[in-house]
């Protein structure tokens, strides 16, 4: 009776920690390319808002209606110092990879578009999806996101 007690105190002390850890936000576990690109930190919803909604429509259309922006993150960069697609998302998937026990999920790189978008899923039981995309804009410089979706 006793091994039994202390069994069921250390499953419930499990699942508590569990759920306090899933309230995270994923994409602010993700932290911005360092060292790799600049800038370093995500511009506000009142900074480029149109382009920022636009964006945001773009990445749900890419995902073909399956999956829902929950919250973002996005990064401007010059054109003179726009990242490429492939080294980016070389650097997620490893973080994805090496720290938070991610894989690649779904790909979709719409050239139609002129849109890239990527989604790694984190998790088994209450799976959480990042998704990172990238789009050119019309005065050349380039917006990256990283957002946090969930499947309609």
């Amino acid at each position: 009776m006793r091994h039994l007690l202390v069994a069921l105190t250390l499953m419930l002390c499990t699942v508590g920690i569990v759920s306090a850890k899933d309230t995270r936000m994923l994409i602010d576990q993700v932290p911005p390319a360092a060292g790799v690109f600049s800038p370093q930190t995500a511009i506000g919803p009142d900074k480029y808002p149109d382009q920022q909604a636009a964006f945001k429509q773009a990445v749900e259309k890419a995902l073909n209606g399956k999956y829902q922006v929950i919250a973002q993150h996005i990064y401007i960069y010059p054109s003179d110092k726009s990242p490429s697609w492939a080294p980016l998302r070389m650097y997620i998937a490893d973080y994805m990879g090496s720290h938070l026990n991610g894989v690649s999920y779904y790909n979709n790189i719409g050239y139609a578009e002129n849109i890239g978008v990527e989604i790694w899923k984190v998790g088994t039981f209450r799976p959480k999806y990042f998704a990172l995309s990238m789009t050119p804009c019309p005065d050349g410089n380039s917006l990256v996101g990283y957002f946090e979706v969930e499947k309609q």
